[in-house]
């Protein structure tokens, strides 16, 4: 019966035979002899007892790439929802108060009155804002009686209040009435 020896804590171990060989857990690099070998080497590099390599234990190295994986997740969605926007609300409040009162005075101009504003929402990037904001005003149509005017405006503005440029989303009754009957209203919205 063939004998086979191996290293353990810088002594020599052996002669064992093959079947005692698995109680040692050899690791690709535990050092081992036999008589066809010569010399001695790793288990790695000793052909007849290779199948006798304990696997490597790569549940623990799964696990933790599984938790940075959801540490970078959350890390992220953490960042993405407490990072501080650009700009500010007082300025996207400011231009969207500035664009009602110049809603109002367009379309109305006689008789325009009351101009509020609401910002549904807003952000700002590289100083220019985009504005989500419902415009109303009391006024009177041209020759109607005296109704509430409602616009939702996408407004587009520099943050100095240049280049401003909007998008009409919805206008209520009121405004479609005007809309009829004056070209100013249908230049306004963009009809």
């Amino acid at each position: 019966m063939k004998k086979y020896y191996l290293m353990k804590n810088g002594g020599q171990l052996g002669p064992y035979a093959i079947e005692e060989m698995y109680a040692f857990h050899l690791t690709a690099d535990t050092m081992v002899w036999y008589q066809e070998l010569g010399n001695w080497k790793m288990v790695k590099d000793a052909p007849e007892l290779r199948h006798l390599l304990v696997k490597p234990d790569n549940s623990k190295k799964y696990w933790y790439l599984g938790g940075l994986v959801a540490f970078l997740l959350l890390a992220g969605a953490f960042y993405a929802a407490f990072k501080e926007k650009e700009g500010s609300e007082k300025v996207a409040k400011a231009l969207a108060s500035e664009f009602s009162y110049y809603a109002m005075k367009t379309c109305n101009s006689a008789t325009g009155s009351n101009a509020t504003f609401e910002v549904k929402d807003w952000e700002c990037k590289d100083k220019r804002y985009t504005i989500d904001v419902i415009s109303t005003w009391e006024g009177t149509p041209y020759g109607g009686n005296n109704c509430t005017h409602e616009i939702r405006s996408k407004l587009m503005v520099n943050e100095d209040g240049t280049e401003r440029d909007w998008k009409i989303m919805d206008i209520n009754g009121c405004m479609e009435t005007d809309a009829s009957s004056d070209y100013s209203v249908r230049a306004f919205l963009r009809r």
